[in-house]
């Protein structure tokens, strides 16, 4: 999983716009209104849950990356 994450951190800055997303520990409910706050989550981003992320074909994981605002770890195992 550690490409993608590459994949996250650098490809904005190659289309020439910073692209702020936010990964935590929080239950995604929470992390969802955090980042919305923040004016990290917009309409137009996807939020979704470490689980059901790594359950993903990885051609979809590719297709929403571009997307993905807020990122929650669901699980111990995550962090690790």
């Amino acid at each position: 999983m550690s490409y993608l994450l590459i994949d996250l951190k650098f490809k904005p800055y190659k289309l020439g716009y910073p692209q702020v997303r936010m990964v935590t520990g929080d239950n995604i409910m929470t992390a969802k209104a955090i980042a919305l706050e923040c004016g990290i989550f917009t309409e137009k981003g996807f939020a979704i849950e470490g689980k059901q992320f790594r359950e993903m074909e990885k051609e979809e994981q590719y297709r929403i990356i571009p997307y993905l605002q807020v990122y929650s770890l669901t699980g111990v195992l995550e962090i690790f």
